[in-house]
């Protein structure tokens, strides 16, 4: 009952985030065609809006994931499964509790190092970072981020409209243009 109240609340709040996020109402385009065309190979600091949502994490502890690149400004918005949750599932030994805290510190250093942000041992907890002077670049199969200090790179799929970070947590895209 816990975990669906806590889900339920981390919706409502993503949701929020995002509606908040921007003044203006943006036309996302829905059309088929993916926003790299075979011709031309890679698209330098697109100017279109991107919105990655997380829709899976077969084996990331991530509840929640979101990267929105708006005007050449980067906010990621995510939230990680409290370890509770492999303990309650599994009885969980000593190294699969490590890996898995590993697994959450490591991504946490990644994305949120060059922030004030600090983890934290509340298993609802949002953490944000928001980077301007943000571009992206997708070539071929790749899809980066970049901020000035950090580089951010998913796996691309224009044909499903989909992108796959490092730690296997599959994203859609959305393109505003």
């Amino acid at each position: 009952m816990k975990k669906r109240v806590g889900i339920l609340l981390m919706s409502s709040i993503s949701l929020f985030l995002l509606a908040s996020c921007g003044e203006e109402n943006l036309a996302i385009n829905h059309s088929t065609e993916p926003p790299v065309s075979a011709a031309s190979g890679a698209v330098v600091n697109g100017e279109s809006d991107l919105l990655l949502i997380q829709t899976d994490s077969p084996s990331f502890p991530q509840s929640q994931g979101v990267y929105d690149y708006h005007e050449h400004a980067l906010t990621i918005v995510k939230q990680y499964l409290p370890i509770a949750d492999i303990e309650e599932d599994s009885v969980a030994d000593p190294q699969t509790v490590a890996a898995y805290e590993k697994q959450i510190n490591d991504d946490f250093e990644r994305h949120f190092s060059q922030t004030s942000i600090k983890m934290t041992d509340d298993p609802y907890q949002i953490y944000q970072a928001d980077f301007t002077d943000a571009s992206y670049t997708i070539e071929n199969d790749r899809l980066l981020l970049k901020t000035a200090d950090q580089t951010f790179t998913f796996i691309f799929d224009p044909a499903s409209k989909q992108a796959i970070d490092d730690n296997g947590v599959r994203y859609d895209i959305q393109v505003d243009e």
